[in-house]
């Protein structure tokens, strides 16, 4: 039930369950909420606004700890490709860089080119 145009406190826990637990049966036993209810509260703009902000919030965090990741992950193969063990490692790392340099240098062309075909579509509205 809403109050006052507010989530409730057991909403507010379901919500936080729905984004921790492995699947929705686990949400909703770990905050003692039943299926049912929750299927009445998924069609409640209020709660499904809620919702999808907490899943917002959790993706823009793990995307920043994927960020802090991406210079260790870029650090650990540039040691490899210098100071590798062995040529097979070294040739690995290398590659390895190359691909992702590669493919990090063709998403921000397709980025690029997608923004100036959304501003023509846009201008010609």
């Amino acid at each position: 039930m809403v109050k006052n145009g507010a989530l409730t406190a057991r909403q507010k826990r379901t919500i936080a369950a729905l984004l921790t637990e492995r699947t929705i049966g686990q949400a909703c036993e770990s905050v003692g909420v039943g299926r049912t209810t929750l299927a009445r509260w998924l069609t409640l703009d209020l709660f499904n606004n809620a919702l999808k902000a907490e899943q917002e919030k959790t993706t823009r965090r793990a995307s920043w700890l994927l960020i802090g990741a991406q210079e260790k992950a870029i650090g650990v193969l540039l040691t490899l490709a210098e100071s590798g063990q062995n040529e097979a490692t070294r040739r690995a790392a290398a590659v390895d860089l190359l691909t992702f340099s590669l493919k990090f240098n063709e998403a921000i062309d397709y980025e690029n080119r997608l923004t100036v075909l959304e501003k023509a579509v846009l201008h010609e509205k």
